[in-house]
């Protein structure tokens, strides 16, 4: 039976002590699972897309990263008579760069990572057939450098983005499970709880924590959620 946004629920709950719905409403640790640890997760395990747009004569930026994108890792300017991303390819390339299980010629890359270096590398063959550079900017755009002197120059660019769309994904938690479950826990214990609890607490003639017993089983817990999923990129720091 696939685990429901209820079940994670629960178990966050009982990571945090088992608060009660009035101290920890439902909607708050739900919201904390959909929106903080689902973001958390997807930085640490972006997915990777290779897309394409043709070049307009005298035009130097260009507005074709999706909304979605983190982040553009890298942009090929090929001459518009050449043909290097084949459908097949493209295929390729994305699961090598995602470290799954491709292979090639009867070498799983994820055991190999070398070779995924070595198919980059070859890229650098085909230079003649390159136009220029490009990279992503600031505000979003790719640029290109030089200016392109033709229309219908390919550009092909390939960025992070994030993998799921629910935190009840079944490829997410089975998984990733106790990491998000963690996650959710130690920002819920750091925040909401510390504070209301330090203010309860807080009080003359009480020799309680005031919050900072939360705060350290929260450190602790965010912690464990980063070593059961590291971060995937250097890109990414913690979420």
């Amino acid at each position: 039976m696939a685990t429901t946004i209820t079940d994670l629920n629960t178990n966050v709950r009982s990571l945090c002590g088992d608060p009660s719905t009035t101290e920890l409403a439902v909607a708050t640790v739900q919201r904390y699972l959909e929106q903080f640890a689902l973001r958390w997760i997807n930085k640490r395990r972006p997915k990777v897309t290779l897309t394409s747009f043709d070049t307009v004569a005298d035009q130097q930026d260009y507005d074709e990263i999706p909304a979605t994108a983190y982040a553009v890792r890298n942009v090929y300017w090929i001459a518009g008579s050449y043909e290097f991303f084949s459908d097949s390819l493209q295929n390729y390339y994305v699961q090598a760069l995602e470290n799954t299980d491709v292979h090639m010629a009867g070498y799983r890359t994820v055991d190999n990572p070398a070779l995924v270096e070595i198919m980059l590398k070859a890229l650098q063959e085909y230079n003649v057939n390159f136009r220029g550079e490009g990279f992503g900017t600031p505000e979003r755009l790719i640029r290109l450098v030089p200016v392109p002197g033709v229309s219908g120059d390919a550009v092909y660019f390939d960025y992070w983005a994030p993998r799921w769309s629910s935190i009840v994904a079944v490829d997410l938690l089975t998984e990733y499970q106790d990491a998000v479950e963690l996650y959710a826990a130690g920002r819920l214990l750091g925040g909401p709880l510390a504070i209301k609890r330090g203010l309860i607490r807080g009080s003359r003639g009480y020799s309680g924590g005031g919050g900072q017993n939360e705060k350290e089983l929260a450190k602790q817990y965010l912690e464990d959620a980063e070593g059961l999923c590291p971060v995937a990129g250097a890109v990414f720091a913690r979420g």
